[in-house]
């Protein structure tokens, strides 16, 4: 079997500190929760690596100390970078809705060790709206958009954009209130699309380097539920899909395709059962499993 020497080191210290003050009030008959924060992030980022040739190994007669000759090691990400962001949300109350405005400011500043600064400024948001009903259903629909700063830069050594996103979701939730105190159950269905930009995906043309393709679009259906009965059995059940699809790309012969290494479904459940009483109070035991869909392997 041939093999390949590919060291790789990475070093990163990152500090990060998320202050928020809550505040709650009556106006008529709209029960209010307004919330003010101040999110900041310090980040400092290296890591090198290199790629050689090894020597070839019998599996049926392996021998295990050939020597390996040092690879050179070069720098992929040596940079700094601090991220200061302000956001304001209100929830307002009144009968069964419930409705939810968030607002965010970030500012995200890169220091390279090679190359320029770069300063990036957006805004994100939050909305949605939901109705709880009184046999514990609630509906919901909700619009999101992020921002989120990339480390690292292309093989030309250009730095990454910062990935935008949005996002719009809808569904139900379900708490389980009127089945009695000894079942508890929660569940929630719901059904997303998502378009992503400036998305990283591997480099077709040269090995351990990324590109940002340019637009990704990932859509499904997640399905949850966690169910606790008599203290005694637990279930839980995770059904996700997805469906990713490359829209824009500056390659014309990945459009249309899937994301790369992102299975198109995700399913795990887990069942357990724990004695309360008798000789065998405290004693457990649980069967589960996980399930990964196919997933693209190459751009």
């Amino acid at each position: 079997v041939t093999r390949a020497n590919f060291p790789f080191n990475e070093r990163i210290n990152s500090l990060s500190v998320d202050t928020r003050a809550v505040f709650k009030l009556m106006s008529g008959s709209v029960e209010h929760a307004i919330l003010f924060g101040v999110d900041y992030r310090d980040y400092d980022g290296f890591s090198e690596f290199g790629f050689g040739g090894a020597p070839s190994i019998d599996l049926f007669d392996p021998v295990y100390d050939a020597t390996i000759t040092p690879t050179p090691l070069f720098t992929s990400i040596d940079e700094t970078r601090k991220q200061l962001g302000v956001y304001a949300q209100e929830q307002m109350k009144v009968g069964g809705f419930v409705v939810t405005l968030n607002g965010r400011h970030d500012t995200a500043k890169r220091n390279p060790a090679f190359g320029n600064s770069q300063t990036d400024k957006k805004w994100s948001y939050r909305a949605g709206v939901n109705y709880v009903f009184e046999n514990g259903f609630a509906p919901y629909a909700q619009a999101a958009r992020s921002f989120q700063p990339v480390a690292g830069a292309t093989f030309d050594g250009d730095a990454f954009q910062p990935t935008t996103g949005d996002q719009i979701e809808a569904g139900v939730k379900y708490d389980g209130r009127t089945l009695g105190d000894a079942v508890r159950v929660f569940g929630s269905l719901a059904g997303y699309k998502i378009t992503q930009k400036n998305v990283l995906t591997p480099d077709p043309a040269h090995l351990f380097f990324t590109v940002q393709e340019g637009e990704v679009e990932v859509k499904g259906i997640e399905l949850e539920l966690s169910a606790r009965i008599r203290e005694r059995m637990t279930f839980n059940l995770a059904y996700t899909t997805i469906d990713t699809e490359v829209t824009e790309s500056s390659d014309p012969s990945v459009i249309g395709n899937e994301m790369v290494a992102v299975p198109d479904g995700l399913i795990s459940a887990l069942a357990d059962y724990t004695f309360q009483d008798g000789p065998m109070a405290g004693l457990g035991f649980g069967l589960g499993l996980r399930h990964r869909g196919e997933l693209f392997g190459d751009g």
